[in-house]
Parts: structure tokens; C-alpha cells; sequence
């Protein structure tokens, strides 16, 4: 269908290629009638254009018509167009106006509508809509943008999915699909673009490698894994290759890039695989002479080559001297360690000892220093022990950080003083003071001496062989050897005999007329030849025998024996009554 114009002045049209809308447009020559349709039955006419658009070729057809009003009818007609050419149609490319000359018709002079303008050209395209075709997993904002080359006369841009930002903005775009554009220029001519933009999924591009490399000398090679899978990458280090070789240990970075123009970041960590700092446990830090001591690597690895030529985790060595270990572990890297013994020499001990006197203790006490452990060879344990009794005594020191070693010595009784004291006097009630005698004892400088008594007295001389006492009891005569520090003692007992003797004045007796004296005494009379009677009187008279034990009396009176022990000189007495009865008889 084609669209007649009978108006001077061009007007957008919307249409489609090759399809015209049967719109006739009027406008009236001024002075001219209001309604000229009202003339038709007179045989009024108009002039006529009729556009044909062609969106395709981009052109326009213009064909010369007279309309008919009373009969409706559009008859074409082969005219004189203003462009020189003299057809019933003509093709032309706007902008621009063209007419067609109406001299060739009866119709009245304002019902001719022979002229067109178009102001606007057609859009020559393409429609190109521009913008990523995926949405990468790091994209913040994408945007599609369009190249509609310069043209700005479109009637009608319209987005699928409408644009949210209006329809001549960007497409912000944070979804994936289809996006269609279509454009309706001022020919009334439409354009279209699509493009469809997918999500590309997050991706991390894989990386091969070594878990670990040696910090020093080594080489590790990294490869990306399925490197056709992305367009291109670049390593942190710049590299743009797979496989890289990196000569040291760290954390190895490449940024891969899809066809879509996105990028995943991979990364490997390449471990150290260094020997760290270890340890050698040694069983002792020192060593002594004909023994041995064992070094041992603390931690696992699968070689080991020591400074003495011993290959494996122990060795076993009788010198002191520093040993140094080289080992390898599972990622063929190595690393030294060193341990060292230091030689010890044996202590010189020896046994020390106080003198050991009879009944007493000697000390013995080990020198040359403070050892952990001691071991006598009469079981004790200590550095020092008492001994008893003479004989051979050994020690042995050890424990750690000492060489054992043992020494032993000869222990014999010291040289004791000699302390004899004789046999003492005894005390009685002749003898009151007696010498002690132990002048038979050491005597000197060399041999100090003490008297004690625990129950005598001392009258003096307590600091010499020969003291005098006055009194029974025990006397201790102790005397040292200054040199050894042995002492003796000798005990003595002073006795004392102050036992008086039985004293018997016999029985009392009568004296009479017939009997004028009579022998007095004990009966029987003591046999005890040691004891000594002696009769005194101070009223009665003794005839005769004073000192025996009958003596004869011849007055009455008290009579006393005086009993003397002849052995200790001590006395008893005792008396006797002797009356008298010499009354003559009474005669009567």
C-alpha cells in the first residue's frame, strides 16, 4: 500500500519496508475552498504523490496521481518531475522535495497537492548494539552501549528488555540473556540488533607443581592444568608461558583469561623444603677415656653422612672432638648439624681420715671435690662414713659429668696414751686422806690429763699422776694423745671402811657384903682378836684389867667399854650398871 501526499511539507512516517499507510494528507492553497470535496459531482480533482518507501534499498518511489473526488478513483498519470524526468514514478533518496508539474490536469489550482519533502535521510545502519557478551564473576557494572553511526533522527529506539536507564542510555546489564534493540528511523524504516551475554561461572585456573622446592640451588617447574581451556595468562612474575621455572620457594600467582574475556586467579604455594635447624642428642656432653658415647640425629631423614665417615642416624664414637652430620631429607635437600663431646678427665680422689682410736670411730671422707654419687666398699653412699674398726676402705665416685674412679686406703688403730692408776688406800677413822698413784701412766706434753669424780673430792693435785682425796668414791684418770686425739681412761674406786665395832658392856650386876667385887664384861667375850676393849669409870673403881674384857670392879657405879676396830681404828662404847646392896638386916 502506498501512502499519498497531497501536503507540500514531508512528514516522518513509521512503516515497514515496502509497506506505506494509506494516509492523504491536505492543506489548503490559501483563498481556496474550504471543503473542495463538495465540488466532486462537478468534476473536481486533486493531485497526488504517492510515496513508496523502501527500507531496504534505502529509497523512495514517488508516483504522479489525480484523484477523483466524486468518483474516488486515483488515475496515475505520467508527469514532469522537478528533478527533470518525465515518468509516471520516480525513485529518489531524501533528504530533499520533489514535485511533479500539474499543468497537464484540470484540476483546480488548490486541489493540487504535487509536491513532497523529506527533511530526514533514511539510517543507513547497520544497528550495532556493543558490550560484553558474559558477565564475568568480578564485573561490578557492565554496560551495552550502541553504534547507531551518527544517525539522530530516529523516531522510536525500543529496548528488549526495556532499559531501565531510558531507552537512549546504556543498558546497564547484571543479568544474563538476550538484549534486543530496535530502531525506527524518520523514513519510518525499523533496524534491529540482539546480542546475548551469558554469566560465565567463577573459575580458578589449576596449577601444577611441586609441593616443595630446596630454598637454595633448586628448580621447580609450574604448569597450568588444561592450558587450552583459556585464551591467555599471566604469571605474577610476568611470565605469560606454561610451563614457568621459579628458583625459589613462595606462593606462585597466574590470572587466566576465558574466551569470554574473563579471568580466574590460580595459585600454587611451593613449600620450602629446608633442612630446619636439628638436633644431635649425645649420651653424655663429656667423655672419658676407654669409654664410649653414642650421638644420635634427633628427626627423620633418609640419609646421613657424619664428619668420621659414619653413615646412618647414630654414631657411636670413643674420642672426644666436635662431629658434624650432614643429612638429606624426602625433597633432596640437606642440612648440617654439629655436636660435641668434650674429654674429661678422671678427679683425683683420695680418702681422708681422722684417727682411729680403740672403741671409738675414725671419719673417713673422700676428697678432691663434690661427686653425685659415692660407693663404699662398705655400702654406704655418702662422701664421708664412720669406721670401727681397722682395715682396707675403697670409694668410687661417679654419676654424670665425672669420670668413675676409685681409690682405697690402709686404716689401722692410732696410738693410744697409757693411763694406769694403783690401787688406792682405804679410808677410815685412822686413814681420812690418800694419795692416788698413776704415775705408771704417758705422761708429758703430748699427754694432757683430767681427774673427775663423780662422788669424791679432790683435796689437790687433780692436775698431776698424784692428787690427794679426802673422800670414797670413783676417780677417772683420762688422759689424751695430742697428736692422734686418742684418749684413755682408768677408773679406780677409793673405799672407806668407818664401820664402828659392836660394843657389848655386858649384863648389870649387884655388889654385896659377901661379894665386894666381881669381874664385869660381855658374855661370851668377842673372840675378834682385832677388837680392843677399854674400860673407864667416873663414879665406880676399877681394880684391874682396864683394857680387857672382864676387868674386876669393887664400886658401884657406871662402867663404860670403849670398843676400838683395830683394823680402822674406829670406836663404839657401852655402859653397865653395877649397884650395890650392902643394907644390914633390920633386927627386932
Amino acid at each position: 500500500m502506498a501512502n499519498f501526499y497531497s501536503n507540500v511539507f514531508a512528514r516522518n512516517l513509521l512503516t515497514s519496508c515496502f509497506l506505506a499507510l494509506p494516509i492523504v494528507a491536505s492543506a489548503h492553497d490559501p483563498g481556496g475552498p474550504t471543503n473542495p470535496d463538495s465540488l466532486a459531482n462537478f468534476g473536481h480533482c486533486t493531485t497526488l504523490i504517492q510515496v513508496d518507501t523502501n527500507c531496504v534499498t534505502h529509497e523512495v518511489t514517488l508516483s504522479a496521481y489525480i484523484y477523483w473526488t466524486w468518483t474516488f478513483v486515483h488515475q496515475p498519470v505520467v508527469a514532469t518531475w522537478s528533478n527533470g524526468l518525465n515518468a509516471h514514478k520516480i525513485t529518489v533518496v531524501p533528504p530533499g522535495t520533489w514535485s511533479w508539474d500539474p499543468g497537464i490536469t484540470t484540476c483546480e489550482v488548490w486541489h493540487q497537492y504535487n509536491q513532497v519533502t523529506f527533511d530526514k535521510p533514511f539510517f543507513d545502519g547497520p544497528v550495532e548494539i556493543t558490550g560484553p557478551t558474559a558477565i564475568c564473576p568480578v564485573d561490578d557494572l557492565l554496560e551495552l552501549n550502541t553504534n547507531l553511526n551518527y544517525y539522530s533522527f530516529f523516531e522510536e529506539l525500543l529496548w528488549s528488555p526495556p532499559n531501565p536507564a531510558g531507552d537512549f542510555e546504556p543498558f546497564p546489564i547484571t543479568q544474563p540473556g538476550t538484549y534486543g534493540l530496535t530502531v525506527t528511523d524518520a523514513m519510518g524504516c525499523t533496524s534491529s540488533d540482539q546480542i546475548s551475554v551469558i554469566e560465565v561461572p567463577l573459575f580458578i585456573p589449576a596449577v601444577a607443581g611441586p609441593a616443595r622446592m630446596c630454598p637454595e640451588g633448586d628448580t621447580a617447574t609450574l604448569s597450568i592444568v588444561n592450558p587450552g581451556a583459556y585464551q591467555s595468562f599471566e604469571w605474577d612474575n610476568g611470565d605469560t608461558l606454561s610451563p614457568i621455572t621459579v628458583f625459589d620457594p613462595g606462593v606462585y600467582q597466574v590470572t587466566a583469561t576465558d574466551s569470554h574475556g574473563c579471568t580466574g586467579v590460580g595459585s600454587i604455594g611451593v613449600l620450602s623444603g629446608e633442612v630446619g635447624a636439628f638436633n644431635i642428642s649425645v649420651s653424655s656432653p663429656t667423655l672419658c677415656p676407654g669409654l664410649l658415647d653414642t650421638l644420635r640425629v634427633l628427626g627423620g631423614f633418609i640419609n646421613y653422612s657424619w664428619s668420621n665417615n659414619v653413615m646412618g642416624i647414630t654414631n657411636i664414637v670413643n674420642q672426644a672432638g666436635t662431629y658434624t652430620v650432614t643429612v638429606t631429607n624426602v625433597y633432596g635437600c640437606t642440612g648440617t648439624s654439629s655436636a660435641t663431646v668434650a674429654p674429661l678427665l678422671p678427679p683425683v680422689i683420695q680418702i681422708a681420715s681422722t684417727p682411729l682410736c680403740v672403741g671409738d670411730t675414725a671419719v673417713l671422707t673422700t676428697t678432691g671435690g663434690s661427686f653425685p654419687q659415692y660407693h663404699w666398699s662398705s655400702g654406704e653412699t655418702t662422701q664421708s662414713i664412720n669406721a670401727l674398726l681397722p682395715g682396707t676402705y675403697s670409694v668410687t665416685v661417679s654419676g654424670a659429668g665425672i669420670c668413675v674412679t676409685s681409690t682405697n686406703m690402709a686404716l689401722g688403730f692410732a696410738p693410744a696414751p697409757t693411763t694406769i692408776i694403783d690401787p688406792p688406800a682405804i679410808l677410815n677413822c685412822l686413814v681420812n686422806q690418800t694419795t692416788l698413784n698413776g704415775s705408771n701412766s704417758s705422761s708429758g706434753p703430748n699427754f694432757p690429763l683430767i681427774w673427775t669424780t663423780p662422788n669424791g673430792h679432790f683435796v689437790s693435785g687433780d692436775s698431776t699422776l698424784n692428787p690427794t682425796v679426802d673422800q670414797p668414791g670413783t676417780y677417772i684418770l683420762s688422759i689424751v694423745n695430742a697428736t692422734t686425739g686418742c684418749f684413755t681412761n682408768d677408773t679406780i674406786v677409793v673405799p672407806q671402811d668407818i664401820a664402828p665395832p659392836p660394843a657389848d658392856a655386858g649384863p648389870a650386876a649387884m655388889l654385896t657384903c659377901t661379894v665386894q667385887n666381881f669381874g664385869i664384861g660381855p658374855v661370851p667375850t668377842p673372840a675378834d682378836p682385832d677388837l680392843l676393849p677399854s674400860w673407864s669409870t667416873l663414879d665406880g673403881n676399877i681394880l684391874s684389867g682396864d683394857f680387857s674384857w672382864m676387868p674386876n670392879v669393887d664400886q658401884p657405879g657406871t662402867y663404860t667399854v670403849t670398843i676400838t676396830y683395830a683394823l680402822n681404828g674406829c670406836t663404839s662404847t657401852a655402859s653397865v650398871v653395877i649397884g650395890e646392896d650392902i643394907a644390914p638386916p633390920t633386927v627386932q
